[in-house]
């Protein structure tokens, strides 16, 4: 077992690990940690460098830590304090007017610490140090390359799938899905340092090819020219009742068969895979198919349909060695050709700053660099470190190795691979600290103590919780807490598990079960407000409300018919989602909207757009403006002037003018859902408008802009992620 931190006896000098589960006091040490750097090694405040992996984390942390020099000035200023580290440092470093102007001195030059992103960092360090990092002075930093990826994955797919001369190729792509979108998907999985394997052979693959080719349409040949005379007698052969089992080779279905089998072998090449008839000529198939009381041993046709079906099981098995090549083949291209389209245009991506910074410290002048960074950094400290993949620890390690580094993660989370996390990376890294140096934090302070101790008790009962040995469970001790809230007033333990039962005429569906789930959890909240309504239970002296309570699911489609069967039972909720807004239904509305925009007088359209919710017309209304021309002829003339105002002013000004003159807040907010639609509608808005600026787009360029992200293959963005309706007092429902 690691040795519990103890923050005081800390050495300030090498690596160290921290591990620190939820809730044992992780930012509180971070921030402890800066405080001792700056008070007794008296690092100034921009040369303490702390690295965080999102951006709302980032700025908490500088809250909390802004915060905690303002305790420490307070408490140098009285010479006392409540706090126990406080008190400690007091005495360590002395309490003296020079203490206090350092700490002032850092309040007033907060602005100048370097706390940020892992990306902000490595942006940071390529504008300062351009010359020892070979920088360009002057880029655009983009947070969306989707469009650039999207070109180049179809410029890929024309280049090796539409232009490819082997028909048979293209045939058996399109059966696999190939499409720029399977392409654009491919490269959306990959992680920045991961290695591309197998490396692609291109003359060997390209002799395999042309060899299982030949085969095939050769033995496609003999068989080709076979068939006028063998068809006769392969009719009357399925056509007999004595032949086959009739589930599997149906005499009534035979002419069918044939005429199947006329149109595949009439082709001038054979398209691959082949189509379903050629199935049932198989040897495999045949057998299963033959009844004992069969009267035909055998044919040359269906010895020559096993030769073309070995040759195009084979030619199969080539292509899709292929199709994998084209993967390896279409990341390298993928690579070169977007640092080729950034640079024409001047731009670099997240991505880019840890790459550049990466391949920096890997080149000649490298060490330089770090010496650089060691420089202007006189220590690190790296938060949330088991979300680090290999190439932002290498980049850590390269700089500060023969610093003062901390690491502080949760080993446990490392294996959430969906947050970017890497299991083995943590391990590596863990195994490079010094013993000494590894420390856990144990004492929860966020939890209540009855289930800090049943999760212990669940995890105890374990040998290995977590599969590898090296991620250990230490047992959590509850932190002595004044002023807890605790819940009372509630029946049972603090960590319950419930077990559904399974009707009397079998088992439960999934559905039913996630239904039946959904139910028991609205129930279960319905009980306790009203047990806190008659005030039996509490939440220590205040009455429990919904936005004390939360509801975890593992997928956004649980989320919502939680969501939805808490808001059938009359219980406020809101959902947290990674979802994607440009997948919702009023991104599809807003399309809708956008092609009525651009093009007015196609009647359809703008019918199309009256019935989505923006303007809630239903089809009984639009079908009634048919018969009004006076009514119709108002629309028409709005939506004209709307397209001659985006057209003049932008999208921007044009839908703020068609949400306020419509009234369309209003209506969405008395519609079932109403708040979640509308916080949709003016976040895809505010995109858009965004869209337009950046990339200078036009009418049409908006509407394509829109299409393309509402393709589920297209790449998702932090910035497209749902927002929150509103969270004042309602439950929270959120995937873990």
């Amino acid at each position: 077992m690691n040795r519990p931190l103890d923050l005081m006896a800390l050495d300030l000098v090498g690596t160290h690990l921290i591990e620190a589960s939820a809730g044992t006091g992780k930012t509180y040490t971070i921030a402890s940690l800066f405080l001792r750097l700056l008070l007794e090694k008296r690092v100034p405040v921009e040369s303490i460098l702390v690295v965080t992996y999102t951006v709302p984390a980032t700025d908490e942390l500088k809250t909390r830590i802004r915060d905690k020099l303002r305790q420490a000035r307070e408490a140098f200023v009285q010479g006392t304090s409540d706090d126990q580290f406080m008190t400690w440092l007091m005495d360590r470093v002395g309490v003296s007017a020079q203490a206090v102007r350092i700490l002032d001195d850092a309040l007033a030059r907060f602005d100048e610490t370097a706390i940020s992103t892992i990306h902000g960092f490595c942006q940071r360090m390529l504008r300062e140090m351009a010359f020892e990092t070979a920088s360009p002075f002057e880029t655009e930093l983009v947070a969306d390359q989707a469009d650039m990826v999207a070109a180049i994955a179809d410029d890929f797919y024309r280049v090796h799938i539409t232009a490819c001369d082997v028909p048979e190729f293209i045939s058996f792509a399109r059966s696999r899905r190939v499409s720029p979108e399977w392409f654009l998907g491919l490269a959306g999985q990959r992680n920045l340092a991961a290695a591309v394997i197998p490396e692609r052979d291109h003359a060997g693959a390209a002799g395999t090819m042309t060899a299982a080719l030949d085969a095939y349409r050769d033995a496609f040949t003999v068989l080709k020219e076979t068939w006028p005379q063998d068809r006769d007698e392969i009719a009357m052969i399925l056509a007999d009742p004595r032949n086959f089992r009739q589930n599997m080779i149906n005499a009534g279905n035979a002419p069918a068969l044939l005429s199947e089998l006329d149109l595949f072998l009439a082709a001038t090449r054979p398209d691959l895979p082949m189509p379903e008839a050629m199935n049932k000529f198989s040897q495999e198939y045949i057998e299963k198919a033959k009844k004992r009381t069969a009267v035909f041993t055998g044919h040359r046709f269906l010895t020559l349909c096993e030769t073309l079906h070995e040759s195009a099981s084979a030619l199969a098995d080539v292509m899709e060695e292929a199709l994998t090549g084209l993967k390896v083949e279409f990341l390298g291209f993928l690579d070169r050709a977007l640092v080729r389209r950034k640079e024409r245009q001047g731009v670099v991506h997240f991505d880019d700053l840890l790459l550049r910074m990466h391949n920096a410290l890997l080149s000649r002048s490298g060490e330089a660099l770090a010496e650089a960074v060691r420089g202007r950094f006189a220590a690190a400290l790296i938060d949330e470190f088991q979300d680090t993949d290999p190439l932002q620890y290498e980049i850590f390690t390269r700089c500060f190795a023969d610093s003062t580094l901390f690491f502080i993660g949760d080993p446990k989370q490392a294996v959430y691979s969906f947050r970017g996390a890497d299991v083995f990376t943590y391990a590596r890294a863990a195994a490079a600290v010094e013993e000494a140096n590894t420390h856990t934090l144990l004492y929860n302070w966020r939890s209540a103590p009855g289930l800090i101790e049943a999760v212990n008790a669940v995890f105890s009962g374990v040998d290995e919780p977590f599969v590898f040995d090296w991620i250990r469970f230490d047992r959590a001790e509850p932190a002595p807490k004044e002023g807890r809230k605790d819940l009372t007033g509630v029946d049972g333990g603090p960590l319950t598990v419930w077990f559904l039962d399974a009707p009397d005429d079998g088992p439960l569906t999934a559905d039913q079960a996630n239904r039946a789930v959904c139910g028991a959890v609205a129930f279960e909240i319905s009980r306790l407000l009203n047990l806190s309504t008659a005030e039996v239970v509490k939440l220590a002296d205040e009455p429990l409300k919904p936005r004390d309570m939360a509801v975890l699911v593992r997928t956004n489609t649980q989320a919502r018919l939680v969501r939805d069967t808490l808001h059938d039972a009359g219980i406020p909720c809101v959902l947290y989602s990674d979802e994607n807004v440009f997948l919702s239904l009023e991104a599809l509305e807003m399309e809708m909207l956008l092609s009525a925009l651009a093009e007015p007088m196609r009647e359809g359209l703008v019918r199309t757009a009256l019935m989505t919710r923006v303007f809630g017309l239903d089809a009984s209304a639009v079908d009634a403006l048919g018969r009004d021309e006076a009514a119709w002829e108002g629309w028409i003339g709005l939506f004209r002037t709307w397209h001659e105002s985006w057209v003049r002013t932008g999208f921007t000004p044009v839908i703020r003018r068609l949400l306020d003159g419509q009234h369309v807040r209003g209506r969405l907010l008395g519609l079932d859902g109403g708040e979640r639609t509308l916080t949709n509608v003016l976040h895809i808005a505010e995109l858009l408008g965004r869209a337009e600026a950046a990339e200078k787009l036009g009418v049409q360029g908006l509407r394509k802009w829109l299409a393309e992200r509402r393709a589920p293959e297209f790449p998702g963005s932090e910035e497209y992620q749902l927002r929150l309706e509103s969270d004042d007092d309602a439950v929270r429902v959120m995937t873990v």
